[in-house]
C-alpha cells in the first residue's frame, strides 16, 4: 500500500478532525492494578491500551479504540513523518489550546523535551434528537481530553488523544500515564 506524506497543515486538520475532545494530562493517582492491557502493533510504533477498549478502526499506522456503552472512553492515534519539529511544540500547544478554548474548554498544557500534553475539560454537545419530548432537555456530559504528541525526532511523532467522561476521571485518568510511556517506535 502506497502512503502519501502528510503537509504540517494536513496533520493539524487530521488532528483537529480526528480529536474533537482531546485532552493530555498527568494521572493524580496510580495507575490501577486491576486492569488488563493490550499492545497495538502498528508499522512504525507500538503503544500499549487499556483492554476495555474495542479497536474500531485501524489504518496502517492509525488506531481508534473504544468503549460507548453506558460510559464513554476512546483513544486515537496517529503516525506521522510530516508533522512539528521540537521548536514547533510550543506552537501546536498554543494553537490547539486556543481552538480548544473558542469552543469553551479548559486547558492546562504540559511541554518537556519532545512530549505536549493538553489537558481539556469540555462540555460534550447535546443532540436535540436525544431529548424525549416530555421530559427535559438532556444536559450535555462533560469530557476530559489528554492530547498528546510524542516525537521521535524532528517532524516524526505520533499524536492522539485519551478522551473520557469527566465523572469517570478518577477511573480512567491513572490509565493516562502507562498508555503515554508504553509508546515505542519501530
Amino acid at each position: 500500500m502506497k502512503t502519501k506524506k502528510l503537509s504540517w497543515l494536513s496533520l493539524t486538520v487530521m488532528l483537529l478532525a480526528l480529536c474533537a475532545s482531546i485532552v493530555p494530562a498527568k494521572a493524580q493517582t496510580p495507575e490501577p492494578t486491576n486492569v488488563e492491557w493490550a499492545t497495538y502493533k502498528a508499522p512504525h510504533y507500538t503503544i500499549d491500551y487499556p483492554a476495555f477498549l474495542e479497536i474500531t478502526y485501524e489504518d496502517n499506522d492509525i488506531v481508534n479504540a473504544s468503549m460507548q456503552d453506558e460510559e464513554y472512553c476512546m483513544l486515537s492515534v496517529n503516525y506521522g513523518e510530516d508533522g512539528p519539529t521540537q521548536a514547533e511544540l510550543s506552537e501546536l500547544a498554543k494553537n490547539y489550546t486556543w481552538m480548544k478554548e473558542s469552543h469553551g474548554c479548559k486547558s492546562e498544557v504540559e511541554l518537556k523535551d519532545k512530549l505536549l500534553i493538553i489537558k481539556s475539560l469540555c462540555k460534550d454537545e447535546v443532540d436535540a434528537d436525544e431529548a424525549d419530548e416530555e421530559a427535559e432537555a438532556v444536559e450535555a456530559k462533560e469530557q476530559i481530553e489528554y492530547y498528546f504528541v510524542v516525537m521521535k525526532e524532528d517532524r516524526v511523532c505520533i499524536f492522539g488523544a485519551f478522551t473520557f467522561d469527566k465523572d469517570k476521571e478518577e477511573k480512567y485518568a491513572p490509565l493516562f500515564s502507562r498508555i503515554l510511556s508504553s509508546v515505542k517506535f519501530q
